[in-house]
This record gives C-alpha cells, sequence and structure tokens, in this order.
C-alpha cells in the first residue's frame, strides 16, 4: 500500500476508472502467509513474477499458476499451470486466460479498460519500434477494445 503512491500511472488509472485507493486490496491487507498456514489459500496465481519473493517462501506450495512475461526463473512447483511468454504486458496473457477460460468476466468494461490499459502503457502504446510490442499484445487490444 506503501508503494502505490510511488506508481503514478497505477494511481491515475484507478482513478480514470473510479476505483478508490481504499477498495484496492494490497498483499500486506490478505496476511498471504496466515491463510496459507491455515490451509484457507486453496491456490495462489502469481500475475507478472514467476516466482515467490523470499519472504515469502513459505507460500511457494501453494502456488497453482504463473502468468508471467519475464524470463522464466523455473522457482515453482512442477505442477503449477505456467504460461510464461516474453509478451509486452502480462495483462496481454491475463486477457488471453480470460477469454479463453472465463470470457463473461470481458464483459465488464471496467476490466477491459484496465487490462488495456496495462497493455498500452507495457508496450510503449503498442509502438513495435520500441520493442515492446507483439502480436498478442496488439491481438487483445483490439479484443479489449477502445
Amino acid at each position: 500500500r506503501d508503494d502505490f503512491s510511488l506508481r503514478p500511472d497505477a494511481v491515475h488509472l484507478m482513478a480514470m476508472a473510479a476505483i478508490p485507493e481504499a477498495s484496492l486490496l494490497f498483499e500486506e491487507d490478505v496476511g498471504l502467509p496466515a491463510l496459507a498456514e491455515g490451509a484457507r489459500l486453496a491456490g495462489l496465481v502469481l500475475v507478472d513474477h514467476n516466482r515467490v519473493a523470499a519472504k515469502q517462501e513459505g507460500l511457494l506450495p501453494r502456488v497453482v499458476e504463473i502468468l508471467d512475461h519475464h524470463v522464466d526463473e523455473r522457482m515453482y512447483p512442477a505442477e503449477a499451470r505456467v504460461t510464461i511468454s516474453l509478451v509486452g504486458s502480462t495483462c496481454s496473457l491475463v486477457a488471453a486466460a480470460f477469454r479463453e477460460r472465463c470470457p463473461g468476466a470481458l464483459a465488464s468494461p471496467t476490466l477491459r479498460r484496465l487490462l488495456k490499459a496495462g497493455i498500452l502503457l507495457d508496450s510503449a502504446y503498442l509502438d513495435r519500434s520500441k520493442g515492446r510490442t507483439t502480436d498478442l499484445d496488439e491481438e487483445m487490444a483490439e479484443v479489449l477494445g477502445g
């Protein structure tokens, strides 16, 4: 939560989507280690990372899925469902996963707007000359619309 204000792009995006900061859920709000110890955490999906932080290594057995666009560090359970692709934005992978597994979720204009904003920011607004845009980024930006 303390670092949120250090991301003016994220602060602006949440404001544009009319999502108040007070309604956001941050890592320290959840108490993941306590949930994992109490067996109340059925599974953990890592998004935009493919390894847990050192302070969270106890959560490693709970990792069931990874969606990431960074180099694969192979520091996750072998049985985890892994989608690691060097696309411009992990939001492209998330959008593709929603389209495949839960297409109804993409009916939400807010979700579409947030995912597309992530794609645009991470891929330098789909500018191929910057070397950060892939076909999937362009495809998902198109799917997510205006």
